[in-house]
């Protein structure tokens, strides 16, 4: 199961969830239970992901960050390392 935080743009709230696997390419984002009373359509958020790593893996570990346009269509890909 990945945990992710949702971070809302327009109204400050934040909460932490679950991600349930949706249709491939349908560009959806859906928040259900009690989550789903935190975010209205149109609302702009930031999901961001976490990941626990021994010491030993945290130099190789390498974020990435997707920004998406309105109708939730991939603008941008980053791919962060150590430089």
């Amino acid at each position: 199961m990945e945990f992710v935080e949702i971070w809302n743009k327009n109204s400050g709230a934040r909460i932490s969830t679950y991600v349930i696997l949706g249709k491939r390419g349908s560009r959806c984002c859906i928040l259900n239970g009690a989550a789903a009373r935190t975010c209205q359509p149109d609302d702009e958020i930031i999901v961001c992901n976490s990941v626990y790593l021994d010491e030993a893996h945290i130099t190789s570990l390498k974020p990435r960050v997707v920004t998406f346009d309105l109708d939730n269509h991939i603008l941008d890909r980053l791919r962060l390392g150590r430089s």
